[in-house]
């Protein structure tokens, strides 16, 4: 056995062939992987809310499609070999389940909405909200809705309408997770308020986040991660994120 394995390594024109096909793996899984990838920056995940919430996912259709899937490809192929057609197909369905199980997993991290709170900006997935509003009670404000574009810039940024001093919002929080079953605070959608404009919302109002330039910069909480976030003054879109705090830290509530 071990002499037929050195004869293989010593077979240029195996190797030729199986670095062939590899090669014409990878530069299809490449292609359907660079398709998922714009999908998911275009209508999921807009610039720059990809590394804050799709990681996972995104990670397991990289690591499946374009290292596991040619590497086996590699060390199956050999021309003529009886049952080929058949190694590579389980192979493809391989990679095909393993790429349907990473869009599922992104799929249902995609925001519905970033919610400002005295906090910060915090991500609301659309599955979780899903979830949340089936209950009676939990329904969505008046006036607040999903974009249906899912282009950069069209993740709708509401404000949640909480109590004015810090000690009734900690008795709020406490209350609502405690009856919600221990769903965050943020998840009170019937105190959702559209952003008109991002200096009308009470935590911007109050001085709770720092200005720089044009930018408001406050914390950033996703599933996923962590981050400061940039709000534009003229209209709260959302235009940038960074990991390290670009700004002060943020003074302490009123």
């Amino acid at each position: 056995m071990i002499g037929c394995m050195l004869r293989s390594l010593g077979n240029k024109s195996l190797w030729r062939d199986k670095l062939q096909a590899g090669g014409i793996h990878l530069l299809a899984s490449a292609l359907a992987v660079a398709l998922i990838l714009l999908g998911l920056h275009l209508f999921w995940f807009p610039a720059p809310l990809l590394r804050l919430g799709a990681v996972q996912g995104v990670s397991l259709i990289l690591i499946v499609d374009l290292c596991i899937g040619p590497l086996l490809t590699v060390l199956v192929f050999r021309r003529g070999k009886p049952g080929l057609v058949l190694d590579l197909c389980l192979i493809v369905a391989l990679q095909i389940a393993a790429m349907g199980y990473g869009v599922w997993a992104v799929h249902t991290q995609k925001p519905s909405f970033m919610v400002l709170t005295w906090s910060g900006l915090e991500v609301v997935s659309r599955y979780d909200l899903q979830r949340f509003v089936r209950e009676p009670g939990r329904e969505i404000a008046t006036g607040v809705r999903e974009s249906s574009l899912r282009y950069a810039g069209q993740i709708p940024v509401v404000w949640l309408d909480e109590p004015p001093t810090a000690r009734e919002r900690g008795a709020a929080r406490f209350t609502f997770e405690l009856n919600n079953s221990a769903h965050p605070y943020y998840f009170n959608t019937t105190q959702y308020r559209p952003l008109t404009a991002l200096s009308a919302a009470p935590p911007v109002a109050a001085g709770q986040f720092t200005r720089v330039g044009d930018c408001y910069w406050l914390p950033f909480t996703s599933p996923h991660g962590q981050a400061r976030a940039c709000l534009a003054e003229r209209d709260g879109r959302l235009v940038r994120v960074k990991s390290a705090p670009p700004a002060p830290e943020t003074p302490p509530a009123k």
